[in-house]
C-alpha cells in the first residue's frame, strides 16, 4: 500500500519538537525522516529551502520505492539530504535546467550492505549490472539513485549532479573497484542496457562524491550507479563498412557512446588462416556523442577479402564487429575530374544502370552531399567546401567504387 503524505510546515530538532516556519519547509536540526513500506514524502514547495538543514539530519529512503516526491521549478539547485540507514550523510544535488510545464522528481537511494554483489538487490526494471555478457557486480559501487523526472510536458536536462557514497559502499570485500576511476551510468529503460552511455563524472575520493558535469534531457532515464571506468561497458558499435577502391579499401565506423577505449585496429583475412593489421586508429576514449572514424587500406589484397574491427579498452581488453566482405576484382570505371579542384568535379561512369548514388564524405567520415548520377557526365558543386581531402562513393546497385579527391 502506498502512502502520500503531503508536508506543510514541519520543523524537526533531536527531541523531535515543531515550529512554524514557511508553508511547504522542512528543517532539519538532527533529526531525520524515515520513508518505509513503499510510502511517498511529498513536499509541494517548489523552493530549494522546502529541504533545509540546519545541524545534521535528513530522510532515510534505503528502498527502490520509499520515495521523495518533490514539485520543483526551472533553473534552481536542489539538495535532497538523504542519509543511509546508520545517519550518515549521503546528499544528492542537481540544477534543473531547460524544464518545459510543471513537474516533480520522484527520489530514492538504496545500498546492499553488506551484500557486494549488485545482482541480488537490482531496482525495478534493471535486468542486470553486466558487461559483455557477466556479471560485473564487483565494479560497481553498492548503492543505486533514483532520479525520476515526471509530469514535465518535455524533460528538463540537469547539470552539477552530484552523488554522495560512503567507503563501505566501494570497498566492500568482493569488490574490485578504484575508487577515483569512478564515473555515473544510467540504465536505458527503453532499451533495456546500460551500455548507451558511457560512464562519466570527476570523483572526489577525499570526500567520497562524484560530480557528473551534465545530463542532457534524452539522458534523464530512472535509475543511476557508479562504475569504475576501467571495467565500463564497451563501445556501442552504430556501423563499420569497407568499400573497395582503385588500389585502396576505404574503411569507415561510426559509434554512439564509448567507455574506456583506447584505439581501434581494422584486420584482414583471406581465408580465416592468416589474419593480419591494416592499420590502428586512437579511439575518444569516453563520450556518449556520435563518433566517425575512418582509415585507408593501401595494401588491400586482391579480389575477395574480409575485415573486421578490433576495439581495444585501456584495461587490455578486446571486443571485435562481425567481418565484412570485400571485392577488389573488377568493377565500373569512373573519371572524375579535376583533381584536386576548385570549383566543381565532374564525374562520368560506364555502367549500365540507371539507379546510380553518389556520396561525398568529408575527413570525419560524415556524408555532406548525395545525389543520384546519370550516365552521363554529371557535375558537382563543390566550392562551398573547406580545404581538405574528400571522399567520393559510387554504388551502382551492385559495385560500389570509391575515390579520394582534394578541394583547393
Amino acid at each position: 500500500m502506498k502512502i502520500f503524505i503531503t508536508i506543510w510546515a514541519i520543523v524537526l530538532l533531536p527531541v523531535f519538537s515543531f515550529c512554524q516556519q514557511q508553508p511547504g519547509q522542512i528543517i532539519f536540526n538532527g533529526g531525520y525522516i524515515t520513508i518505509t513500506n513503499n510510502a511517498n514524502l511529498v513536499v509541494q514547495n517548489p523552493q530549494p529551502a522546502a529541504l533545509t538543514v540546519l545541524s545534521g539530519g535528513g530522510i532515510i529512503s534505503e528502498g527502490a520505492n520509499n520515495n521523495l516526491v518533490w514539485s520543483v521549478d526551472n533553473n534552481n539547485n536542489y539538495i535532497v539530504p538523504f542519509l543511509t540507514a546508520d545517519g550518515s550523510a549521503i546528499p544528492l544535488s542537481f540544477n534543473i535546467q531547460n524544464a518545459n510545464g510543471a513537474g516533480t522528481f520522484t527520489l530514492s537511494t538504496y545500498a546492499g550492505s553488506p551484500d557486494w554483489n549488485n545482482a541480488n538487490y537490482l531496482p525495478p526494471g534493471v535486468a542486470n549490472v553486466d558487461k559483455n555478457g557477466s556479471n560485473n557486480s564487483n565494479h560497481v559501487i553498492d548503492r543505486f539513485w533514483k532520479i525520476d523526472a515526471e509530469g514535465f510536458t518535455a524533460k528538463p536536462s540537469l547539470s552539477d549532479v552530484k552523488f554522495s557514497y560512503r567507503d563501505a559502499e566501494w570497498n566492500e570485500s568482493g569488490n574490485a573497484i578504484n575508487e577515483v576511476s569512478l564515473g555515473a551510468q544510467r540504465w536505458n529503460d527503453a532499451e533495456n542496457k546500460w551500455s548507451d552511455f558511457a560512464p562519466a563524472g570527476t570523483d572526489d575520493a577525499a570526500n567520497n562524491t562524484l560530480t557528473l558535469a551534465s545530463v542532457n534531457a534524452s539522458d534523464l532515464y530512472k535509475w543511476w550507479t557508479l562504475v569504475d571506468l576501467s571495467y565500463a561497458l564497451p563501445v556501442q558499435l552504430v556501423s563499420f563498412n569497407a568499400t573497395a577502391g582503385t588500389a585502396y579499401v576505404l574503411l569507415d565506423w561510426k559509434t554512439a557512446s564509448e567507455s574506456n577505449t583506447s584505439y581501434f585496429t581494422v584486420e584482414k583475412t583471406k581465408d580465416f588462416r592468416s589474419i593480419v593489421s591494416a592499420g590502428t586508429v586512437p579511439a575518444a576514449g569516453n563520450t556518449v556523442s556520435i563518433q566517425h572514424y575512418s582509415l585507408e587500406d593501401k595494401t588491400p589484397f586482391t579480389g575477395i577479402s574480409y575485415y573486421h574491427l578490433k576495439t581495444t579498452d585501456k584495461d587490455g581488453r578486446n571486443s571485435y564487429s562481425p567481418w565484412i566482405k570485400v571485392n577488389t576484382g573488377t568493377s565500373p570505371s569512373w573519371l572524375i575530374y579535376p583533381n584536386p579542384a576548385t570549383d566543381k568535379i565532374y564525374i562520368t561512369g560506364n555502367t549500365a544502370s540507371q539507379h546510380i548514388q553518389m556520396q561525398l564524405i568529408n575527413a570525419g567520415g560524415v556524408i555532406i552531399k548525395q545525389q543520384v548520377l546519370n550516365n552521363q557526365t554529371t557535375e558537382i558543386p563543390v566550392s562551398n567546401l573547406a580545404s581538405g581531402s574528400y571522399i567520393i562513393r559510387i554504388n551502382d546497385g551492385s559495385n560500389i567504387s570509391t575515390f579520394k579527391i582534394i578541394k583547393r
